[in-house]
């Protein structure tokens, strides 16, 4: 039967209209309406023009009930579609009329009074082009990146500001809420900041689970870990803040490069391992792990990322409540067998499992198991043989996978600890040598803030420069301590008193001063260092070194 045969397109709209029927008679329903699954339902064809319909429903039921216009959650869920989401929004949500956008403008206090006066008197268009107009020019001239002037424009302004906060533009999407770039308003750094969405803002089960990933998550402090450095409300909306990682999550970059050599691959499983061995010695189990969860940093550091889903072994009778009722909790792809049938159940050895299919997938570009379905990829799971790691893989490595994804949680290792050691020990001294550097990702460019200057990215202190210092000081100290003394040595430093000029010959009184001040200031600056603080460790040592 051809493609153009009338009998197999009235088939197809019937199927489309049967479809639309069905996803409408759930709209407002209190279970959420699984748009994925009516689009797998649909020949391939036909799939962008279902989605058009479902999405304008979903669209038009939220405009009339006057509530959230989640786009930014549509568009993380369905990337292919962001064109056609906001083509709707566009289409259904028109902008707001100019004396509102501008009242909602000012409150939101991205910008002061005088500089929208300015703009203003620039711009003479009609009032039903104005706010697109004065968005455009404010994103053109810093003052609004180009998601803060959608989201004013359509009315949507109010989770811009969040305490101390501002939200920049959208990172992407964890297993709680959506992740944004931010920036602290006084201190002027860099964050990643974690919202629960809008349709999801009334609901208390999704309010405990979020507070219990920001508790969670707050117990970790681990280099291989992204660090939660503050949590709060503001307005109703819920957020976590977390340190900002310059990089990408090891899904894009696979995405973008290619499959991992089997040395690259282990580096980052080990150094993913050694993140979870201090989370599991914490009695924390993260139980969803893949490669989009783990972040490749642009000095090579791999970072454990999104404790959506973890918890604390003691916390399964609480746990229990939250995740029954039919949903699978963690990624189909990487899911272990007992937790697909307890979510439970799972302790460290479902990690290990977890990351044995992260392993396969970063060196072959595909998870392990996958079907045609969810069920059909957690039955694969449990019932299909464990594929090789692939024909490029050290056979001691690929018997270490091997245990890793054992079927039964007895047959695997124990620890991340035991893992890391037996990965390390499946390669050869030559695989070993090669470098995250050849994947590493480029460092993104800085965005935009609200004050028309793009925020300093946040760096490392500069550790090198002020540990030579001090070993430089450490010398002159020993150096003054075993100098040979003469006659002509001038007297001891009287009590109370100040000391000699030139005690070396060297220097005079100011310039030792300047060094003893350095010396101390470096020592401030480690132990700012070694605590985690980093940007007060930079503007400590870059004083020492002047």
């Amino acid at each position: 039967m051809s493609s153009a045969d009338p009998s197999q397109n009235l088939t197809r709209n019937l199927l489309i209209d049967s479809l639309c029927d069905e996803f409408e008679s759930h709209l407002g329903s209190t279970s959420p309406t699984l748009l994925r699954e009516y689009l797998q339902r649909a020949p391939t064809d036909d799939r962008p023009a279902l989605f058009r319909e479902l999405m304008a429903m979903e669209i038009e039921w939220r405009i009339e009930k006057n509530g959230p216009l989640d786009a930014d959650q549509w568009k993380q869920t369905f990337p292919e579609y962001q064109a056609a989401i906001d083509d709707l929004v566009r289409e259904m949500a028109p902008a707001l009329a100019y004396p509102v956008f501008r009242q909602q403008l000012l409150e939101s206090g991205l910008i002061e009074p005088e500089q929208l006066d300015a703009i203003e008197k620039e711009t003479t268009l009609p009032e039903s082009g104005r706010a697109q107009a004065i968005a455009a020019t404010l994103v053109e001239r810093r003052l609004l990146t180009a998601y803060q002037a959608d989201r004013l424009v359509h009315g949507r302004g109010k989770r811009l500001i969040l305490g101390d906060y501002l939200v920049l533009e959208p990172l992407g999407a964890g297993g709680m809420g959506l992740v944004f770039l931010g920036v602290h308003r006084r201190l002027d750094r860099q964050v990643a900041i974690k919202m629960l969405p809008e349709h999801r803002a009334g609901s208390r089960s999704a309010s405990r689970r979020f507070l219990r990933e920001g508790r969670t998550s707050a117990s970790l402090q681990h280099p291989n870990i992204v660090m939660t450095l503050d949590a709060g409300e503001c307005d109703g909306v819920e957020y976590l803040v977390m340190e900002r990682v310059d990089g990408q999550d090891l899904s894009a970059v696979v995405k973008e490069q290619g499959p991992m050599s089997a040395g690259v691959a282990v580096d980052v499983i080990v150094q993913a391992a050694r993140g979870l061995a201090h989370a599991h010695s914490r009695g924390v189990i993260h139980r969803d792990l893949k490669p989009s969860n783990l972040i490749l940093s642009s000095d090579g550091v791999v970072k454990v990322l999104d404790m959506g889903l973890a918890r604390f072994r003691q916390q399964q009778a609480q746990t229990a409540s939250i995740t029954h009722g039919g949903q699978v909790l963690g990624s189909p792809e990487y899911l272990p067998p007992e937790q697909a049938d307890d979510a439970t159940s799972a302790d460290q050895r479902s990690d290990i499992y977890s990351l044995g299919c992260t392993l396969f997938a970063l060196m072959n570009g595909r998870p392990p198991f996958r079907g045609d379905s969810i069920l059909a990829t957690l039955r694969a799971h449990r019932d299909s043989p464990v594929p090789p790691l692939g024909p490029g893989a050290p056979p001691k490595l690929d018997a270490v996978y091997q245990r890793m994804v054992a079927k039964d949680p007895n047959d695997r290792f124990g620890s991340m600890e035991e893992v890391c050691t037996q990965l390390l020990n499946a390669l050869t001294d030559d695989e070993k040598e090669e470098s995250l550097t050849v994947i590493m990702p480029p460092v993104p460019q800085p965005v935009a803030g609200p004050s028309g200057q793009a925020p300093a990215r946040a760096r490392r202190p500069l550790m090198p420069v002020a540990i030579v210092l001090l070993l430089l000081i450490a010398a002159g100290a020993v150096a003054w301590i075993t100098w040979p003394k003469s006659k002509a040595d001038p007297p001891p430093v009287p009590p109370g008193g100040e000391p000699p000029v030139g005690r070396f010959g060297l220097v005079d009184d100011e310039s030792f001063a300047d060094i003893v001040a350095a010396y101390h200031l470096t020592l401030k600056g480690k132990e700012a260092f070694l605590a985690g603080r980093y940007d007060e460790a930079l503007k400590i040592d870059l004083e020492a070194v002047r």
